[in-house]
């Protein structure tokens, strides 16, 4: 596997929220490289790494002269190992040209030092993934300040090397990572993730933490690093829409995995199939990503439906690589600046898909909305700035949606 640094296709857009929080990008020339092979997709990852953590001091310890290839090597393995034997799905850096001239990975400060050591994270299942929140915000708003400079979107799914998982006392735990499903919309009835996930829209692509392997060197050193693939690989198959599970209909009720303690698709579901091997999701996990399953019941399908719908993302037929069916970008807002965690707004995203020509509006907060509260948000656009293809403008000025050539009725929120 080669490093590719292709430009993105953007979408200028503007975002106001009711804080006064402005979001504005500029054009980016899309890019076309020639790879041989058959047809992938490739997903960008965006790497941070805690400043003090091994990996940021210490590169030589992995065997890697430098940070950045400690952190692409991280992605690359799971990449060769899993993701493309298992699904078709490529990882690669998001660092595009334009990008690497103004800086490498970025290197983040630990933004709460109350627990544990820096780079230490609270185990999210103790805090309901709050500092999981901080640390993965932080490298997305290092990322938007750097992309910001080089004129390129923030596209892809974010990926942060931490130091520890730890508990409220700063002892650390079992935890060696944790990955996270973005925001996704619909328009159909019910949710169709677990049955129908080609059919959602992707506004958030999502994002994990990974401890740093020299918290377990030897498992990291093992059997060439196959302990560090499977830990990565696992999280990022989280963030593709898996839960936990084998990746079989098990009970054959039209549903899979997500057995306690996800309480996901089906809670009732076998942990481990007695007829099929254990999954990369799965406990013990191998580098299996089920596939072919009756009625696309499987991995497979449902990593492909999500990567497949990712800002950023790209398909890479034969001989040359092409924009992928969604574009967008996002941006960022600073936590803890308001008194109550249900209306801080972390940030907000706009994806536009020109083939079902949609667009998708999202916004993430800091914490959960309590069922008594009635908050309102408020999002401005500029609409001839993200109009429809092949819909031409009629004149230049800033319309209402009503009167524009936005379908209202596909703008889900």
């Amino acid at each position: 596997m080669r490093r590719h640094h292709p430009g993105f296709p953007q979408l200028r857009v503007i975002l106001l929220l009711l804080s006064g929080f402005l979001m504005s990008s500029g054009l980016v020339q899309s890019a076309l490289a020639t790879v041989a092979g058959g047809t992938v997709t490739v997903v960008p990852v965006r790497w941070c790494v805690m400043a003090g953590t091994k990996i940021a001091t210490d590169p030589a310890f992995f065997g890697e002269p430098d940070t950045d290839s400690v952190l692409w090597r991280r992605h690359e393995r799971p990449t060769d190992r899993i993701w493309i034997p298992g699904a078709d799905i490529t990882f690669r850096s998001a660092i595009t040209w334009a990008v690497l001239t103004n800086d490498n990975f970025p290197v983040i400060t630990d933004s709460n030092t109350s627990v544990g050591m820096p780079g230490d994270v609270i185990d999210p299942d103790l805090d309901n993934a709050a500092d999981f929140k901080r640390a993965k915000h932080d490298c997305d708003t290092a990322w938007r300040s750097k992309n910001w400079l080089a004129g390129t979107p923030v596209v892809g799914i974010t990926g942060v090397s931490i130091n520890r998982f730890v508990d409220n006392n700063g002892n650390p735990t079992s935890t060696g990572g944790h990955g996270r499903t973005g925001l996704y919309s619909y328009t159909s009835s019910p949710d169709p993730f677990c049955i129908a996930p080609q059919d959602l829209a992707i506004t958030e692509a999502g994002g994990f933490l990974v401890v740093d392997p020299s918290t377990n060197h030897a498992a990291y050193m093992a059997n060439s690093f196959e302990g560090d693939s499977r830990l990565i690989g696992h999280e990022i198959g989280h963030v593709l829409g898996l839960e936990h599970g084998d990746g079989v209909d098990s009970n054959d009720n039209n549903v899979f995995d997500g057995y306690p303690p996800s309480r996901g698709c089906d809670p009732n579901e076998p942990q481990v199939a007695t007829s099929f091997s254990p999954s990369i999701m799965n406990n013990p996990s191998t580098n299996l990503v089920t596939r072919n399953r009756p009625g696309n019941r499987d991995q497979f399908t449902r990593a492909r439906a999500f990567a497949s719908k990712l800002s950023g993302g790209l398909t890479d037929p034969p001989g040359f690589l092409a924009p992928g069916p969604s574009i967008g970008d996002r941006a960022f807002d600073p936590y803890d600046d308001v008194s109550s965690r249900s209306v801080d707004v972390l940030s907000v995203g706009l994806a536009f898909s020109p083939i079902r020509e949609a667009v998708m509006l999202s916004q993430e907060l800091f914490g959960l909305i309590d069922g008594k509260e009635t908050n309102q948000y408020l999002f401005f656009l500029d609409l001839d700035a993200v109009r429809i293809p092949m819909k031409p403008a009629t004149d230049s000025d800033l319309k209402p949606a009503g009167h524009s050539d936005f379908i209202p009725a596909a703008i889900p929120i």
